[in-house]
């Protein structure tokens, strides 16, 4: 099985293993895992190509938060380029708090009905493995809803078909990506300039 994912900056798989070839500037460069070795995508057995935009957003951690839910409202959603800016972890009152070892990178392209984005995740900030995806997606009312079009897998995709309570703001969108224990996964996505 392998996973597809962006050689960072440094030549370096995130396992550690070598890459072929570093990123070209922006540029996203495809590789799969072969045991613990990256590589280069014409090796073949690669997941389609989605789109190649380039994974800029920051790292960021996953944080649990001792609060009920929070409220979606719904809005409209203006069409840009946005980072994943927050991952919470709504405990309920009684709940957990603080950071988990889990990190997250994303970056999404929306338009009006379409979302392009390079998704990764990991158990260290230097060992993200990111994967791009395509969607559909309409709103209506509270709900967005989302309809996976191309990727490697859609069980690990952030917007997998699915209908998830969001807000939206000019500038942030909020979305619930499930309900756990009583809980909410929270993603908040930032629109770049």
């Amino acid at each position: 099985m392998s996973s597809t994912l962006i050689c960072p900056q440094t030549g370096s798989c995130p396992d550690g293993g070598a890459c072929v070839t570093a990123l070209a500037s922006s540029t996203p460069v495809r590789y799969a895992y072969s045991g613990s070795v990256c590589q280069a995508a014409q090796t073949g057995g690669m997941p389609p190509v989605c789109n190649t935009i380039a994974n800029a957003a920051a790292v960021v951690t996953d944080q649990e938060v001792a609060e009920g839910n929070p409220t979606m409202t719904g809005g409209t959603i203006t069409p840009g380029t946005y980072w994943l800016t927050e991952v919470t972890d709504y405990t309920g009152l009684d709940g957990g708090s603080g950071p988990l070892a889990f990190f997250l990178q994303a970056t999404a392209v929306f338009t009006g009905s379409t979302i392009e984005s390079i998704e990764g995740y990991g158990s260290s900030s230097t060992q993200i493995v990111s994967t791009d995806y395509s969607y559909t997606y309409t709103t209506s009312g509270t709900s967005l809803q989302t309809q996976f079009t191309c990727g490697a897998d859609s069980n690990n995709a952030f917007f997998d078909t699915g209908d998830y309570p969001y807000t939206a703001t000019a500038t942030t969108i909020t979305q619930v990506t499930s309900y756990i224990s009583g809980g909410a996964f929270v993603y908040t996505w930032t629109l770049q300039p």
